[in-house]
């Protein structure tokens, strides 16, 4: 029905729910009396009680990591939508969707591994997960997932590598690839800014390299334009070394003394604000700088 369609997708994680569990309408559930039975052609036959088998889903989302606490915020929004479709009735009316909250995904494929293998091992048997939220993690549930033949819904892994279809045929995402993004960054720099001389500044960790990959391979391709590389850094975690031996510190001197005007990056915010805080330290040169990120997360 049209009601039944506007709740679905009234919630934020109502298309994950609406995916994971088909069930028939209400009008296909509807039993009717025999026809040899005689009844008030005035009254409307009820539609019998039906007894609701629970089906269980696994959520997992970082509370650590790169991107902070996400599960904190998903553990209230994934209630509220199965809130909503138990109130509605019509849209799992044979099924009560249960979640089970897996431990700390910590953002990284080996936390992902660990999480997952606990939360399927534990409780009842799941039919699906959700999550991961970060590209390196989904990577690590995939390889769990596949051994269990359960297929996992993403929200946010947006790594081009997750593209591959053979590799990853239990994966469902909902956010489109980062390789789009590239895209964008490479036409900005060219024929907005028409810059030539560029640096490529991107974090230590799977996605980053990933994605910073796939926008160097464009700009060696556009032959057209003559592009210089003035620098390719990395950003490593590194924050407990002295100041003056971090590599955000160490990068934002290169940029300095190459002059660089436009900064392409790959970052989380955690180690971005590490780069930008080094970079206002060693004056206002970074005035002068225009930063163009196919990747920033929080």
């Amino acid at each position: 029905s049209v009601r039944s369609v506007l709740i679905a997708t009234s919630h934020p994680m109502a298309p994950f729910f609406s995916l994971l569990v088909g069930g028939p309408t209400a009008s296909q559930m509807c039993v009717h009396p025999p026809c040899d039975i005689p009844r008030d052609p005035h009254l409307v036959p009820q539609q019998p009680a039906v007894a609701k088998t629970d089906v269980w889903a696994l959520a997992m989302c970082p509370y650590t990591g790169g991107l902070g606490n996400i599960m904190g915020a998903m553990e209230v929004i994934m209630q509220q939508a199965i809130d909503e479709i138990e109130a509605n009735g019509t849209l799992l009316p044979e099924h009560r969707l249960k979640l089970q909250v897996a431990p700390d995904s910590k953002c990284s494929s080996t936390g992902s591994i660990a999480s997952t293998i606990n939360g399927l091992m534990s409780g009842p048997t799941k039919f699906a997960v959700i999550g991961d939220c970060c590209s390196g993690a989904c990577m690590g549930n995939r390889d769990v997932s596949n051994v269990y033949n359960v297929p996992s819904f993403s929200p946010y892994c947006t790594s081009p590598v997750l593209s591959d279809a053979a590799a990853y045929p239990n994966l469902v995402r909902f956010s489109p690839t980062l390789a789009g993004n590239n895209d964008v960054a490479l036409d900005v720099m060219k024929n907005v800014l028409h810059y030539h001389r560029i640096a490529v500044v991107y974090q230590d960790v799977t996605l980053a390299i990933t994605v910073a990959d796939g926008f160097l391979r464009l700009v060696e391709q556009d032959q057209d334009y003559s592009w210089q590389l003035l620098m390719k850094s990395k950003i490593f975690d590194d924050s407990t070394l002295p100041f003056e031996e971090q590599s955000p510190t160490l990068v934002a001197k290169a940029i300095k003394q190459t002059s660089t005007r436009v900064l392409w990056t790959c970052l989380y915010e955690d180690q971005a604000v590490r780069l930008w805080c080094a970079m206002r330290k060693l004056g206002d040169f970074w005035r002068n700088v225009t930063i163009v990120s196919s990747c920033m997360w929080r």
